[in-house]
């Protein structure tokens, strides 16, 4: 079968070589088959359409596969966690935290050639089987589209005037596109969504709890249209489009005493509220098939590495394989505690607290301190705490506010035995709180104050236990959606596109807190039950000893706002403008 071709540029450079030799280029190579010799029949049809999906599911494993690339980005640049874990300001997560990345970063290059794999497998399906007549070949093509448009509104949320890849490159002069315009960009995407919507071949589920149904759907794509309208300014028409996805019985949202099902894990898998998640099968014997081994460094308490667990608890299956990026940010566990306290649903679902990392395994040891380090709290005039033990000595938790992620935990009964960090959950990239979210933005834009707007923005605090607003304005809208929707890829695209980049993000990551447990004499009994004194009981420093005061911060005003193309496709495709100030 063919190889696919990853980038625009890999694109180029592959034409380049072959062109040495026009004799090598006219010889039919054996055991082997040509495009339009393989892609005729409905076999080849549904294995192309498999190898779009594959190209979400699995991504460069080099750096954890697309979701976890993807969540670098939309994570790191924003305020919804710190990186933590070791290397501070010298690696990728750091310099892309810090924004002292450039065009070479792995993390661009990375997610721009992901991003590309998809669409070119996409263009595949729909220039070979476009015109095909069996019903497979249909529902191929408009799945394709669909997915294609997906990979295209993150394209275009990240660098904003990208070239616009309509079809499968045959020449030298389609791999060297110039850049297309947003608004062009985005009526593309949502005509396309059209095509297929209107195809009439997409599936749908017949209903909330129908699990069978596990590729694109109509109402995805119709909730993927409805937030490209939104990105456009078409809120008028989001209105429609996101008000038929939540009135049509498909989905719904999971009840508030469960929300722990829209984290990770296999029983979270393609549950009522799921309008798109790329599926795992559980076998432990053949982890090629599952998503690349993204969870070792993501989904568990920050640093575990640099802690002694307890002999059979929750974390143990974790040993070895437990760095711990993606704490949560300072910044949204105050502003959550201030909004809804820390027992609502949704902080509870989001977060796990200290004493209950504690009660799960990770326990609470006299501290081994190395002398260098004890030297230097004594004298700053710190005492000794004494509720972390380091397998390393440092018996303090840099780039941690003292509450940990649970919302991306995967249980350890999820992880597979015999391959190191795989597991069988499910990676989520939409789900109907979005549309709900996304539906009362569209409304607060309209000027609307009331009515079903509001009534959706209340739905979700509700179902989250947390206080209702009284009017829907944006301000509103935008908080709830940063609560709601942490870590699933929004805050970061929305401070932008709302312009809040420049404010909310002035001080990002001027300093990151040093976790060392309860302050001398405190403990879990003495947080309020609203938890809005945790930072009275909690010792939270912004300590030094490993350079947690940085120089180079804040949001970078006519840069930061998209991401510069990657230095590779700019050295190949001469058309291609940079974006401003890279």
């Amino acid at each position: 079968m063919k190889k696919y071709i990853l980038t625009i540029a890999a694109a180029v450079a592959a034409m380049t070589f072959t062109s040495c030799n026009q004799d090598l280029l006219e010889e039919p190579q054996k055991g082997t088959y040509s495009e339009s010799q393989f892609y005729k029949t409905d076999e080849d049809c549904q294995s192309a359409l498999a190898a779009c999906y594959a190209a979400i599911q699995h991504g460069k494993a080099s750096k954890g596969g697309f979701f976890m690339v993807d969540m670098c980005i939309t994570s790191l640049l924003g305020d919804d966690a710190y990186k933590t874990s070791s290397g501070y300001k010298a690696d990728d997560y750091h310099t892309f935290m810090l924004s002292t990345y450039d065009a070479t970063h792995s993390f661009v290059n990375n997610e721009f050639q992901m991003l590309f794999q998809i669409v070119y497998r996409c263009n595949l399906v729909i220039d070979y089987f476009g015109a095909g007549t069996s019903a497979i070949q249909k529902n191929a093509v408009a799945e394709a589209k669909v997915i294609r448009a997906f990979a295209y509104s993150k394209i275009i949320s990240f660098w904003g005037t990208p070239p616009l890849v309509k079809n499968v490159p045959r020449t030298g002069a389609d791999m060297q596109l110039p850049n297309a315009s947003t608004q062009e960009l985005w009526a593309w995407v949502i005509s396309t969504l059209d095509e297929a919507i209107n195809s009439g071949v997409l599936q749908s589920k017949s209903g909330p709890n129908d699990k069978s149904v596990v590729r694109v759907t109509k109402e995805f794509a119709m909730a993927l249209k409805g937030k490209a309208q939104v990105f456009a300014g078409d809120y008028a028409g989001a209105k429609t489009t996101l008000k038929a996805v939540m009135e049509s019985g498909k989905y719904s949202l999971v009840p508030g005493d469960q929300m722990e099902l829209l984290g990770m894990g296999s029983k979270c898998n393609n549950n009522c509220e799921s309008l798109f998640e790329t599926n795992t099968i559980a076998d432990d014997n053949n982890y090629s098939i599952v998503c690349a081994n993204d969870n070792w460094m993501a989904y568990v308490p920050c640093r575990m590495d640099k802690h002694a667990l307890i002999a059979g608890s929750y974390f143990t299956q974790y040993q070895g394989a437990t760095w711990g990026y993606y704490a949560p940010s300072e910044k949204i566990i105050k502003a959550m505690i201030a909004h809804e306290g820390w027992n609502s649903n949704r902080f509870k679902a989001w977060f796990w607290t200290y004493e209950q990392n504690m009660e799960m395994g990770l326990g609470s040891f006299e501290s081994q301190k190395k002398e260098s380090d004890q030297t230097a709290l004594d004298a700053m005039g710190f005492e000794p705490r004494k509720d972390f033990k380091s397998n390393a000595g440092k018996w303090w938790c840099a780039e941690c506010a003292g509450i940990w992620n649970r919302k991306l935990m995967i249980p350890a009964e999820d992880m597979f035995k015999n391959n190191y960090g795989y597991d069988s959950a499910n990676r989520k990239y939409m789900r109907l709180a979005e549309v709900y979210l996304l539906y009362a933005e569209a409304c607060a834009q309209l000027g609307e104050t009331s009515g079903a707007g509001l009534q959706a923005l209340n739905d979700i605090a509700t179902r989250a236990g947390a206080p209702t607003y009284p009017t829907l304005n944006m301000a509103n809208v935008k908080q709830e959606k940063w609560f709601e929707m942490w870590m699933e890829g929004c805050r970061y695209v929305d401070l932008v596109r709302w312009g809040d980049g420049p404010t909310e993000l002035a001080n990002h990551w001027k300093t990151v807190p040093t976790f060392y447990g309860y302050k001398t004499g405190k403990s879990f009994k003495d947080i309020a039950p609203d938890g809005k004194n945790l930072y009275d009981v909690y010792d939270i420093r912004e300590l030094d000893l490993e350079a947690l005061t940085n120089t180079t911060y804040g949001f970078r005003k006519g840069q930061d706002e998209l991401l510069p193309f990657p230095a590779t496709e700019l050295a190949n495709n001469p058309n291609l403008v940079q974006n401003p100030n890279w």
